[in-house]
């Protein structure tokens, strides 16, 4: 999903907060950040910005479900696995700027440019 996809999810009654799956919610921060955050218990794991940008953070937490919760968020735009105990990120071809595959060791703060 990107940043126009999730502010029109976020309108009318849940125009601030919205339920995405078991405790984890589509927010739309107070903040002067100018972000929409996927918040997975108190932690933003993603956030999608106005100039196509999105930004990844598991925080302390590289579970399953927050692995899970990024995927479904992430839909074709990339995907995140894990190998011998580290997560790596997938950007597929023609999902992002780049037009070649692209994989990379995942850490707090990965951020994807997509297309706008």
């Amino acid at each position: 999903m990107l940043y126009d996809d999730i502010d029109a999810l976020l309108q009318g009654r849940c125009s601030q907060r919205m339920k995405f799956a078991k405790n984890t919610y589509l927010v739309r921060p107070q903040a002067v950040e100018q972000c929409l955050s996927m918040m997975l218990h108190s932690t933003a794991i993603v956030k999608w910005y106005p100039d196509g940008r999105i930004v990844l953070n598991a925080g302390c937490r590289r579970t399953v479900t927050t692995k899970d919760r990024m995927n479904r968020a992430l839909d074709s735009i990339a995907h995140i696995y894990q190998e011998n105990c580290k997560w790596y990120v997938e950007e597929p071809e023609g999902g992002t700027v780049s037009l070649t595959p692209l994989t990379s060791e995942f850490f707090n703060g990965y951020t994807i440019k997509t297309r706008r």
